[in-house]
């Protein structure tokens, strides 16, 4: 029993979650990916917009 509480201390201690660089929020790539992904769902939203507006003014 004092082995097994011993590797899991030792596994919590040493995972990331206790590294110096872990800052607790996404990482960069992903915060940017997210980013771009608004970006272009807000693009495709405004152009479906345009299309709908110019197809009612034709008929």
């Amino acid at each position: 029993m004092r082995k097994a509480c011993k590797n899991i201390l030792y596994t919590t201690v040493n995972s990331r979650a206790y590294a110096g660089e872990v800052n607790g929020g996404l990482p960069a790539w992903e915060m940017k990916l997210r980013v771009i992904s608004g970006i272009i769902l807000a693009l495709a939203a405004v152009c479906e917009i345009l299309l709908v507006r110019s197809y009612r003014k034709k008929k």
